[in-house]
């Protein structure tokens, strides 16, 4: 099978792919990744150099790339994703052209159809295929360089060798890891393809090429698996690869090979190698002469950076799930042997195969879904993927052992072994991120492999009685029911039923440089976006600086404005303290007339306000609130007076009158309420809209049903209140009670404490009692986490109840057998009512056999009483657990030293000087500015950690003088790592400045 008999089936492909990615290039926003990488791609569309002005997470070439894209269409939103439709679009096409070489056009078309329906989708969010990530590149770059050695298979013409090399050039140029992936790709199916035969000189040289291929592959995997992947990482994800490697090795010391390949190993390697190396020398060189050899690698090339340590997630755990889908598969596989043998009549496996579906849909029927079919059923497959690709694989390898065994290999093998090399390799994109987001750009060619298998496991089958052709049939038509129903949402977010097919009405942004939409219900955040937007616009000139927090730069993108800093990214932990330092060091040296922060608990970000500790008390000392727009706080500088603000032309809200106009009627009227109610779940509503808030009282239970799943998008923590009273008063039904418990726990704030503590009692089921214990923990986070945001926090308010009788509550906050969400949310809720009342139980649970997080939150309320009044003195227990805990307690530290620093400082120099002391409570001390430390930063600066010698110079930027610039000269001179010699010569020129203003 050859994909140049099909020209018209890759074209169809793309098509059909390409239109399906057309529908959403204006929809949605994805503020955090695509926000950020849009502002990194301007930086340098506008002459910013990559790490040398602002942190990047990958290898250049993407950056250039996509500046290139705007330069020739414009610095916008559409400009790249128009570009990803296209990438997405060649990418399902070379899938087709792959899978059209050993199996049918049925069977070949549904890999890439899969891998665009597959492609997460948030309905009323964004769609991740958006996203620029130089990734989904990074997928293109690698099913095309494997279409482009399977035609050098064909023609065995050099042209090819030139086209891969260059291929994976330019994706290492992307991403380094997936080009050093697709590097080993080639090379594997270089020992496959070129194996060379026994005998002859010119063979002797080409075999020790072989084998010096084969061990640099293997050893090239074991280093880059070595710094973090566990036992089981390894098993996962090389023993398949090594397995064939294995037999590759024992099939040249044993049988050896007798087929001649189409060129020598040795010359096909070199060409190879001086191709890859074209696209990648020209910014490698540039690079490394600009940030030096240190530099280069660790910030472009991220060798030590510690960047997979970070982000790593283990893979997948299997379940009884994952059980029942390998002895599915085993079974399935053994009945189609039987089969074949005709050990069994195929018209036994009809009947049974009929009986079987009955079974599973009156299973689906009968199933709890409590959000649907569609997230029951796509959540399912999406957990059973990960066993799902794995059992690909090892069947893969199974089938084609005898063909790596063989000695001599025809076209058609060679073609079926390079889409295993490949489909075990790019697997291993999914390292060390291994979530479902990195799946499905781990999955396109193993996706390929599982279609070959099916395609020859109903080969198997007889004619008899239909028999293969109804498994050929139930294969195709499940798997485009899947593709179905996985993708109705997305297409219900854009087009709509209404008498005909019609677009669904949206929310503009109504942005020059993101002129996107997204659904009336989500006018809130369109609003705010638009409206900040134009605040900055209107209060600063084109170029100005501006700074964000912690992951919001796409506000300098959109308002054309420069970040004041390197970084626009703060994930708590990533980057670290020393980024902290420096981005102060920036701000305070050049500090922008505005600054933009979230006053919203962020997934992922959340805890970003209180790590900071550092940059938030440089933006409260120097910054005040000036406006609010939604969930964005703008804060101007002090010296900026309040009559130089402009007002802005803000956005005219529409969303509330379109859907009563829309909905109100059909709303009130009974006969037409249970459908408008459903239809209404489409709008994806994102504020309480009070028409549909009221039907949770409706008496009609189905209409109650259809106003939980209309409200189930809302965002507004005033749903938590109406969905808390439901459940309490038995307005939910049954199977959507856990939903409304996870709307609860996503959106709920102080006003819902109280009710969530009742809810804990009254839970009737296990996964109730432990979603209500999750959503406890989650509040309590939320009340601490108040106190941190950078913008003005408005007080929070707990409405009268049971949480404010104090004295109830004794018992369990000091019992250890209690839940430990529920005493730290006790302790953060009780400590905000009356923290004089609870006072003395705070200081029982600062002993050192409590749970560090109960710990930390008794210290927080411990520190909202007056110094005089306070019974103990939380500073020790802070101490203790600062370096276990660097999210609250440093913040802790200095806000204590803060109050009282004349006893505070010497306790804190007396911990500094303990031996084994962490960064974390230097990086505390370097907050106080107390020259009383000047000392013990001097003695950092030996300190075999790196991360203590950072903490010590950043120390040392705040409170060095003369005595200590030998120090600093020594450090800078000689210290092994970069980094610290960079910030030693940082605090000397700061020195020295400080030196000639006095």
């Amino acid at each position: 099978m050859d994909d140049r008999r099909s020209p018209l089936g890759w074209l169809a492909i793309f098509a059909l792919s390409f239109g399906y990615y057309a529908l959403f290039v204006r929809y949605g926003w994805n503020e955090a990744d695509e926000g950020v990488l849009l502002a990194q791609y301007y930086r340098t569309y506008a002459g910013e150099m990559p790490v040398r002005d602002f942190h990047i997470g990958y290898t250049p070439g993407g950056y250039y790339f996509n500046a290139a894209l705007f330069h020739w269409f414009g610095p916008t939103v559409l400009s790249l994703r128009w570009s990803l439709a296209v990438c997405h679009s060649l990418a399902a096409a070379c899938l087709f052209v792959i899978g059209r070489r050993v199996m049918p056009v049925a069977f070949a078309c549904l890999p890439p159809l899969t891998y665009c329906a597959i492609m997460p989708f948030f309905p009323g969010e964004f769609a991740l295929f958006n996203v620029p990530y130089p990734l989904w590149y990074g997928v293109l770059f690698m099913v095309a360089g494997l279409w482009v050695l399977l035609r050098f298979i064909d023609a065995g013409g050099m042209g090819w060798v030139v086209a891969g090399g260059l291929l994976t050039g330019v994706c290492f140029s992307f991403k380094p890891n997936v080009g050093l992936f697709q590097l080993a790709m080639n090379g594997l199916i270089f020992l496959v393809v070129l194996e060379p035969p026994t005998g002859g000189v010119a063979t002797r040289r080409d075999a020790v090429a072989w084998w010096v291929l084969l061990l640099g592959i293997v050893s090239g995997l074991m280093i880059v698996f070595a710094s973090q992947a566990t036992a089981r990482d390894v098993a996962i994800f090389l023993l398949p690869i090594f397995g064939v490697v294995t037999i590759l090795a024992g099939h040249r010391l044993g049988v050896g090979s007798t087929s001649s390949p189409v060129h020598r190993l040795l010359p096909c390697a070199l060409v190879f190698g001086a191709a890859m190396l074209v696209p990648i020398l020209p910014w490698a060189l540039y690079f490394l002469s600009v940030l030096g050899p240190e530099w280069f690698a660790r910030a472009l090339l991220f060798i030590g950076s510690g960047f997979e340590r970070f982000y790593y997630i283990e893979f997948h755990r299997p379940g009884s799930w994952d059980a029942a889908l390998i002895v599915a598969t085993l079974g399935l596989g053994a009945l189609g042997r039987s089969v074949r043998s005709g050990n069994i009549p195929p018209s036994l496996v009809v009947g049974a195969a009929a009986f079987a579906g009955a079974g599973v849909l009156l299973a689906l029927g009968r199933a709890p879904m409590p959000e649907g079919l569609h997230a029951a059923v796509v959540s399912r497959v999406e957990d059973l993927s990960f066993t799902a690709s794995l059992i690909v694989h090892w069947l893969a390898l199974a089938a084609c052992v005898p063909l790596l065994w063989s000695t001599e290999r025809s076209r058609p093998t060679l073609i079926k072994l390079a889409i295993l090399l490949g489909a075990l390799v790019m697997y291993l994109k999914l390292y060390p991120r291994s979530d479902f987001s990195h799946l499905v750009v781990a999955v396109p060619l193993t996706l390929v492999l599982g279609a070959w298998l099916a395609s020859r496991f109903t080969r198997w089958l007889p004619r008899a009685v239909g028999l293969r052709r109804l498994a050929e049939v139930t294969i195709i038509a499940g798997v485009l029911g899947f593709i179905g129903l996985r993708i109705a949402p997305n297409l219900a977010a854009v087009a709509m039923w209404d008498g005909g097919p019609r677009w669904r009405p949206h929310a503009s942004v109504d942005l020059e440089r993101a002129p996107l939409t997204l659904e009336i219900g989500r006018e809130p955040r369109v609003r705010a976006l638009h409206d900040t937007v134009e605040f900055v616009r209107a209060n600063s000139t084109p170029g100005e600086h501006l700074f964000t927090f912690p992951a919001i730069e796409a506000l300098c993108f959109l308002s054309d404005r420069t970040n004041a800093t390197r970084h626009g990214y703060f994930f708590t932990g990533w980057p670290g303290h020393e980024v902290e330092a420096e981005v102060v060091s920036a701000l305070a040296a050049n500090p922008p007339r505005l600054m933009v922060t979230l006053q919203r608990h962020q997934l992922f970000f959340l805890n970003a306000p209180a790590y900071y500790f550092s940059l938030r008390a440089f933006v409260r000392e120097h910054y005040r609130e000036v406006a609010r727009f939604g969930v964005y706080s703008v804060l101007a500088h002090r010296g900026v007076s309040e009559a130089s603000l402009i007002s802005p032309r803000l956005y005219r809200p529409r969303g509330a009158a379109s859907l009563a106009a829309r909905y109100g009627s059909r709303l009130r009227e009974p006969s037409t309420r249970l459908a408008a109610a459903t239809a209404l779940a489409a709008e994806r509503l994102e504020f309480a809209w009070e028409p549909a808030v009221a039907l949770l009282r409706d008496d009609d239970v189905a209409v109650r049903e259809a106003a939980i799943v209309a409200l189930a998008s809302v965002t507004d923590p005033a749903i938590a209140g109406p969905f808390s009273e439901a459940l309490l008063d038995g307005q939910v039904p049954e199977r959507l009670r856990l939903a409304v418990l996870r709307r609860v726990l996503a959106v709920g704030d102080a006003e819902v404490a109280g009710a969530v503590i009742e809810l804990l009692s009254a839970a009737p089921t296990m996964r109730e009692y432990a979603t209500v214990l999750l959503t406890l923990e989650t509040i309590g986070l939320k009340f601490a986490m108040r106190d941190y945001w950078f913008g003005e926090t408005r007080r929070l308010e707990i409405p009268p109840g049971p949480l404010h009788d104090i004295a109830i509550w004794e018992t369990r906050l000091l019992n250890p057998g209690e839940e430990q969400a529920v005493r730290t949310f006790l302790t953060r809720v009780l400590s905000r009512i009356d923290p004089g009342a609870l006072a003395p139980i705070l200081c029982r649970l600062l002993e050192a056999h409590v749970p560090v997080a109960l710990r930390v939150a008794a210290a927080e309320g411990l520190l909202r009483l007056p110094l005089p009044s306070r019974p103990c003195d939380p500073l020790d227990a802070l101490l203790d657990v600062v370096e276990v805990e660097p999210v609250f307690a440093p913040s802790l530290v200095v806000q204590r030293y803060a109050e009282d620093a004349v006893s505070v400082g010497p306790r804190l120099q007396r911990a500094l000087a303990e031996d084994g002391v962490g960064a974390a409570l230097f990086w505390a001390a370097g907050a106080t500015n107390d020259t009383r430390f000047r000392d013990v930063f001097v003695q950092g600066l030996v300190d075999p950690r790196q991360e203590i010698r950072l903490a010590a110079l950043r120390g040392l930027d705040r409170v060095a003088d003369a005595s200590v610039a030998g120090a600093l000269r020594a450090v800078a001179a000689t210290d092994v790592d970069y980094e610290v010699r960079a910030t030693a010569a940082h605090v000397l020129a700061t020195l020295g400045r400080r030196a000639a203003s006095e």
